[in-house]
């Protein structure tokens, strides 16, 4: 398996899967060149900076699963766009401590933390990262890209578009919608409509 970004999401998420799923065949891809590996307990995931090297990986493993845990959403979506020209799939993360009452709609990409819980007629689009302790209501629809912070409560029905940041503890009341590439801050609490591009 692939891990796009080497930051502290990316670590974050190699502790879920080495510790929730026993993966061990995992390599990170980062430009940042000072990295070269991520040490967990006794074992040590190297990190690949050329893709060459990337193909290399991919020729050698049975595991041509990939995640992107990079939080800017825009270079996001870039890296996914690149990505997808290469012999390699999207995995779809979900935590076996998650609460999720319908897998299906979950689009393909995302990761869902521990202790989160998404009710039945909700939806969450492509690799989004959904963080620990995080309820999603009935009837969200939750678009592509988004990052939403910890502990964050989600109360349907309501709307989040593309490529949002929903910083932690938020609190989204029924009936908003959230436009396109909004930002909302930490402990926010949202009862209106939020613009496409505003940050509160």
């Amino acid at each position: 398996m692939i891990i796009y970004g080497a930051g502290a999401a990316g670590i974050e998420t190699l502790a879920l899967l080495f510790k929730e799923i026993k993966i061990r065949d995992i390599c990170f891809f980062d430009n940042n060149l000072s990295k070269k590996s991520i040490e967990m307990g006794k074992y040590g995931f190297p990190v690949i900076h050329t893709e060459e090297d990337l193909l290399a990986f991919i020729r050698h493993t049975d595991d041509n699963r990939y995640l992107v845990t990079v939080g800017h959403s825009r270079l996001r979506e870039k890296m996914v766009k690149k990505i997808s020209k290469l012999p390699v799939k999207p995995y779809t993360y979900i935590s076996k401590h998650a609460w999720v009452l319908n897998e299906e709609a979950i689009d393909h990409g995302s990761v869902i933390h521990p202790n989160t819980f998404t009710s039945f007629q909700s939806s969450i689009g492509k690799f989004v990262s959904l963080h620990v302790n995080t309820t999603v209501g009935h009837k969200v629809k939750i678009g592509d890209y988004i990052n939403i912070g910890p502990g964050c409560n989600i109360i349907g029905p309501c709307i989040i578009e593309s490529h949002c940041f929903i910083g932690a503890g938020s609190i989204i009341y029924p009936g908003v919608k959230i436009g396109k590439q909004a930002i909302i801050s930490a402990g926010s609490i949202i009862k209106n409509d939020i613009p496409d591009y505003y940050s509160v």
